[in-house]
């Protein structure tokens, strides 16, 4: 993260600006960066560095979903089973690009590393927007700084994983991928300081070797995989492994590992300050992630069900216990350690690529909120209700608000909208679906429930709302007073 020429905006005197352009001088292509982000009363003060290809290789980056959707098939093999899996991974991605439809609209509303708070802050009622949105600030910043040790976790455990397939005689101990799981973030930390200036070139690097890299774990295994299952059981086969009451509360459970490996294309939205263009780059490469990546995921999933003749051999194997069931797949498909560690291998440095991507997302993320105040130490830092917005009426059309130079943040229509009824539609699946999604984050994966099995979700969650709640009555209330105001907004330049 770059200040432009070195500068802050606390660095500058109000004084010795001017109107930045004439009605008769050409804009350019910073000015109107400027001018974007002035609307929403904020200084562009980061370098803008990213073009489509590169920030679509960091999306691309962070769901890597072909790779995730394997990471977390113990899930949907142990309550969905193989038809469970497939009908669970449609669900979510239909649901996942209606989600990120409609922060493709936000996101031309207001292209800032805000992102989701910023939001909340513009849509909700006045009364309330100021508490609403520092409460979604909490759970955003603390819901990527757990994405982000979720990323150095499974690398450092499919690290050990791999280990545990090549020696029968090693013994993986927890703290083994507790080291890695460090080393991982140390790489990640490193690369996003010490060598940020190469950050773009490597985006668009591992956006290749994502399209690549899928051809080469796919092709291989499927090929030399000398048993297949048949059709009928892969679409047909549900199966209830975590002994829940019913077959349905089962397959709701089993969607949770698909939507982990779906989300988190907002990436874009918290690197948009730093992204040419960034009001049509951003929510672009948000939806080409989302259809190129649920893609290639879908693909991955059906060929390894097809490969997977023994379910319960899977799951019972040494990389099985420790929750990657696919290795031992990819092994019985190849029959040849190596001909299984080599695409592994190449999912790995996958997912170390992507806990790169995430440590610049989630730090831009603190930056914003701090930039806002709303973070306690911000002055050390920074140096959905869109579907009620859209049925009241309340969003303005660009048109209307040409040569305004009211207030900052108002809500008006970006060049990227789904018009009326279908926008409805699209707005309150998202809603549904979000909902469903959250109900079910919280659930453990098998009965009896022990505290092994506990999903400790609903404990963070809680832990985090009460944090930003007592912090806010006894402390941030007098500090945080929504989004701050930069700068005047200006006129559109026509």
């Amino acid at each position: 993260m770059k200040l432009i020429d070195g500068r802050h905006p606390a660095d500058e005197d109000p004084m010795e600006k001017g109107p930045y352009h004439s009605d008769i001088q050409p804009i350019t292509k910073e000015e109107r960066h400027t001018q974007v982000l002035g609307r929403l009363g904020k200084q562009s003060v980061l370098e803008r560095r990213f073009g489509f290809l590169s920030i679509l290789g960091f999306t691309c980056t962070i769901l890597v979903t072909w790779d995730g959707s394997l990471l977390l098939f113990t899930t949907g093999l142990t309550n969905g089973g193989s038809a469970g899996l497939v009908y669970g991974y449609l669900l979510v991605w239909i649901g996942t690009i209606a989600v990120f439809t409609t922060m493709a609209e936000l996101a031309f509303m207001a292209p800032t590393a805000g992102g989701q708070y910023h939001w909340v802050c513009m849509l909700a009622p006045p009364s309330c927007r100021k508490f609403l949105s520092y409460i979604m600030g909490w759970l955003v910043i603390c819901g990527w700084q757990a994405i982000l040790a979720g990323g150095g976790y499974l690398g450092g455990t499919m690290i050990v994983a791999l280990i545990q397939l090549n020696h029968d005689d090693y013994v993986p101990e927890l703290w083994h991928g507790t080291l890695l799981f460090w080393a991982i973030i140390v790489v990640a930390v490193f690369t996003n300081t010490v060598t940020s200036s190469i950050l773009l070139k490597i985006e668009i690097f591992i956006l290749a070797v994502h399209v690549v890299g899928f051809f080469a774990v796919l092709i291989p295994v499927v090929h030399l995989a000398p048993d297949k299952v048949s059709a009928h059981d892969v679409f047909t086969q549900f199966s209830n492994g975590g002994a829940w009451p019913s077959q349905r509360l089962s397959f709701f459970i089993c969607l949770i590992g698909n939507v982990y490996a779906m989300f988190g294309c907002d990436s874009a939205v918290h690197m948009a300050e730093e992204i040419k263009n960034a009001e049509v780059v951003v929510p672009v490469s948000m939806l080409t992630t989302t259809v190129l990546n649920g893609a290639l995921g879908f693909a991955i999933v059906i060929a390894v069900l097809f490969l997977t003749t023994d379910i319960t051999a899977a799951l019972a194997s040494p990389t099985g216990v420790l929750d990657y069931p696919f290795m031992q797949i990819f092994y019985d498909a190849t029959g040849s350690k190596a001909g299984a560690s080599v695409p592994i291998a190449i999912m790995i440095i996958m997912d170390v690529a992507g806990t790169i991507a995430l440590v610049a997302t989630a730090s831009r993320l603190v930056w914003a909120f701090a930039r806002d105040r709303g973070l306690p130490g911000w002055r050390s830092v920074s140096k959905s209700l869109l579907l009620w917005r859209r049925c009241t009426g309340a969003i303005r059309k660009a048109t209307d608000v040409a040569n305004d130079t009211g207030e900052a943040n108002q809500l008006v229509w970006g060049p990227f909208r789904l018009p009326g009824i279908f926008g409805i539609i699209v707005n309150a699946w998202a809603v549904v679906f979000g909902s469903i999604i959250f109900f079910f984050s919280f659930w453990p994966v098998a009965k009896p429930v022990t505290a092994a099995r506990m999903n400790f979700r609903v404990l963070m969650t809680g832990s985090v709302v009460l944090f930003a709640v007592l912090y806010y009555v006894l402390w941030a209330r007098k500090t945080y007073k929504g989004l701050i105001v930069e700068v005047t907004p200006f006129s559109t330049v026509e």
